[in-house]
């Protein structure tokens, strides 16, 4: 005894081809970007890992990336994977400077970069860790581990201020002179003035001892300039010289009196002109000698010579 069952209709889905995924760039890329997979068209699309549904999707971390399509039928397909490798950035780099940003013209700064496995300077091009700055101008460096994933530094801005031109110095007189005199120097115009030896802060300065002086002056910039040095000699004055008398200073015409002035190098009488450490004296008047060292002189205190007329010849 047999029985035939209802038939059943049964429907066979035809499989999708395998779908391709395409990217939009490299791979393998540096943290902070980007590829874009795109699968080959289907009708419905489910990517791993992220359950994504849609045709394309956009990666930005390390895996490996497949999708599962489908034709409507129920039936789907899986794509090959590929795989994405996101490589470290290099840390940002971290400029230190040798000295101040702000310098005058003729120093210079040295930047250094923090460590990495290559650097590319800008402007200038230079390639390592370290260069010497004599330009004005905004620096940064650019820095790389070794996986071509660089990182660019903050930049840093050097001022370089100009040096003032050169002062000179010109001298009221001579720059020999007696002690007592003295002489002014007087240095070329600028924002402001430092004398050497002493200090002071004027354009002119009055000297009274020997030394060597030059001054440096400065332009509002903090940049100075120094001149050449000048040298001053303050000879030393020889002691005020004594005259001394061999007897009266008062004596009848016809006798006459010896002046002798305390020893010298040099001797020069007033009036009279004579250079001799002794004289004469014959007629009435102040007499005083000027004695010398070889470059300055000293002046004695004036004697009064009075010579007194003699009575006629009595008869």
């Amino acid at each position: 005894c047999s029985n035939v069952s209802a038939p059943v209709n049964a429907v066979f889905g035809t499989t999708p081809a395998t779908p391709v995924i395409t990217p939009s760039g490299p791979l393998t890329f540096c943290s902070g970007d980007s590829v874009v997979l795109t699968s080959s068209p289907a009708t419905s699309y489910l990517w791993n890992p992220g359950s994504t549904n849609a045709q394309t999707i956009i990666v930005k971390n390390s895996g490996t990336y497949y999708v599962e399509t489908g034709n409507g039928t129920g039936c789907t397909a899986t794509s090959l994977p590929v795989t994405v490798t996101v490589l470290p950035n290099t840390p940002t780099p971290v400029i230190t400077a040798s000295g101040p940003l702000t310098f005058c013209s003729g120093d210079s700064v040295i930047l250094t970069s923090s460590p990495a496995a290559s650097y590319n300077w800008s402007p200038g091009a230079q390639t390592t860790q370290s260069i010497t700055i004599h330009t004005a101008g905004t620096y940064f460096v650019e820095a790389d581990n070794g996986n071509n994933c660089s990182s660019v530094s903050t930049p840093v801005t050097v001022t370089i201020n100009a040096v003032p031109a050169t002062p000179t110095i010109g001298a009221s007189g001579p720059l020999t002179f007696c002690a007592g005199d003295s002489v002014v120097l007087t240095a070329s115009a600028a924002g402001s003035y430092h004398w050497y030896a002493n200090g002071e802060p004027t354009q002119s300065i009055t000297v009274t001892a020997s030394g060597n002086y030059y001054v440096e002056t400065g332009n509002g910039t903090g940049c100075t300039a120094s001149s050449t040095p000048v040298s001053v000699t303050v000879n030393a004055v020889p002691s005020t010289p004594v005259v001394s008398a061999s007897g009266p200073l008062t004596f009848c015409d016809g006798d006459s009196g010896v002046l002798t002035a305390s020893a010298a190098a040099s001797y020069q009488w007033y009036p009279g002109g004579q250079t001799t450490q002794s004289i004469t004296v014959i007629a009435s008047g102040n007499y005083y000698v000027e004695t010398g060292n070889g470059s300055c002189t000293a002046q004695s205190t004036t004697m009064a010579v009075t010579v007194l007329p003699r009575p006629a010849v009595p008869c």
